[in-house]
């Protein structure tokens, strides 16, 4: 998120919650209002003095000091995507389980409209296809994390199968990447990036009884060749966060997901260094 300032509107939805401060140091300026009663402080203080902890950019708390966080019992609600190796989440998954520690990510499936309400028409084995249009080709392990997180969620589940191939042609500047995820249920993921002066998201997905069609961007639908609206739903997690805090329940996007996207994260890069020239 660029600012503090959406985390701050869900917080005053919770009359039991008392924003200890704030740690802006490597955030860009914040706007002014409610962000200028809250009290600027030493990261470690505000760690010390919080029950929980929002991480706007997870690069800002090293891993040593995540793990002394988590250690703590300070519930850690990360709005990005850590990089972490696939042996430093697993000791932190661990380290938490031994806390009682929440770690929850920000779920890309939740603050999207289209994939949230994708997510209320599924039924599975479904077939879903997504073709994304770039001006630049992106850095691949965030993006990649990104991505898989998002197909976690819709899949609830890690691909059997991936196949991934892709081509470039450097005095153009095009690239082609195709991943492919075959699952346990009989579904597969089909993703294409390609890399042009355009952007633009479509989607298309075939489940029992559904056809769907969608324009990510514009945030338009079909079903069943008839247009439907989605609705304006976003969420940035939090409420969900703070509602498991209370009823100590482990998140459907922490740590343990995390770690499944990047065990799947670590094959695809394995893949795609040998059979594409998207190697960065």
């Amino acid at each position: 998120m660029a600012s503090l300032a959406p985390y701050v509107q869900t917080l005053k939805n919770f009359s039991h919650v008392k924003i200890a401060g704030k740690s802006s140091i490597g955030l860009r300026d914040q706007p002014a209002g409610d962000l200028l009663s809250i009290p600027e402080m030493p990261q470690q203080e505000l760690i010390d003095q919080s029950d929980a902890i929002i991480l706007d950019k997870s690069a800002l708390l090293p891993f040593q000091k995540l793990k002394e966080t988590v250690k703590l019992s300070r519930h850690l609600f990360i709005a990005d995507f850590p990089d972490l190796s696939v042996d430093s989440c697993r000791e932190l998954l661990k380290l938490s389980l031994e806390a009682g520690t929440i770690v929850q990510f920000r779920n890309p499936l939740v603050s999207n409209p289209v994939f949230h309400w994708l997510q209320q028409q599924w039924s599975e084995p479904v077939y879903l296809s997504l073709s994304e249009e770039l001006p630049h080709l992106p850095e691949k392990k965030p993006f990649l994390a990104r991505q898989l997180l998002l197909f976690r969620a819709l899949f609830h589940a890690e691909p059997q199968k991936i196949r991934v191939c892709g081509l470039n042609h450097l005095p153009s500047g095009f690239w082609f990447i195709n991943l492919r995820l075959d699952y346990s249920s009989n579904s597969t993921l089909n993703y294409e990036l390609l890399v042009q002066q355009n952007n633009s998201h479509q989607l298309k997905a075939a489940m029992p009884g559904k056809y769907i069609e969608a324009d990510i961007r514009l945030g338009t639908c079909r079903l069943n060749r008839q247009e439907v609206k989605p609705g304006k739903f976003i969420d940035d997690g939090l409420s969900d966060f703070l509602g498991r805090i209370i009823s100590n329940t482990q998140p459907l996007c922490g740590l343990e997901e995390y770690l499944g996207t990047l065990v799947t994260l670590e094959e695809i890069n394995k893949k795609m260094t040998l059979y594409t020239p998207w190697h960065l």
